[in-house]
C-alpha cells in the first residue's frame, strides 16, 4: 500500500434513540404562588406515598410528578389567559360597535338639527 492507494470509507448512519429530554420551564412559573402551593402539596403526597422506596427512584418519582403537576398547570393557565383574551376582545369589540352606532347617531342628530 502507498500513499496513492484508494481507500475507501463506509460510514454508517445510526440514529441513537431518542430519550426523554430535558424537561424545561419558564422560570416565572417559580413565581406563582398557586404554582408553588400545587408543586409543595404534589412533594408532600409523593413523600408520603414512597416512604419505602429507594432513594434514587424516589428522586426520580419526585421529578416526574413535578413535571407532570407543571405540564397540567401550564396549559390551565394558558388556556385561561387565551379565555380572558378572547372575552377582553369581545368586550372591546362590542364597545367599539356601541361607540360607533352612538357616534352615527349623534352625527344624524345634529346634521337634522342644522337642516
Amino acid at each position: 500500500m502507498t500513499d496513492h492507494s484508494l481507500v475507501e470509507l463506509k460510514l454508517h448512519n445510526i440514529q441513537p434513540e431518542r430519550g426523554p429530554g430535558y424537561f424545561k420551564i419558564n422560570n416565572s412559573i417559580l413565581l406563582d404562588t398557586q404554582y408553588q402551593t400545587q408543586i409543595k402539596q404534589e412533594i408532600f403526597n409523593t413523600v408520603q406515598n414512597n416512604k419505602d422506596a429507594n432513594p434514587n427512584t424516589f428522586w426520580e418519582v419526585i421529578k416526574g410528578n413535578i413535571g407532570n403537576t407543571t405540564i397540567r398547570y401550564t396549559s390551565f393557565k394558558q388556556k385561561e389567559t387565551h379565555k380572558l383574551e378572547t372575552e377582553t376582545i369581545k368586550i372591546i369589540e362590542t364597545l367599539e360597535k356601541q361607540l360607533h352606532e352612538t357616534n352615527t347617531n349623534d352625527t344624524k342628530d345634529i346634521e337634522h338639527e342644522i337642516t
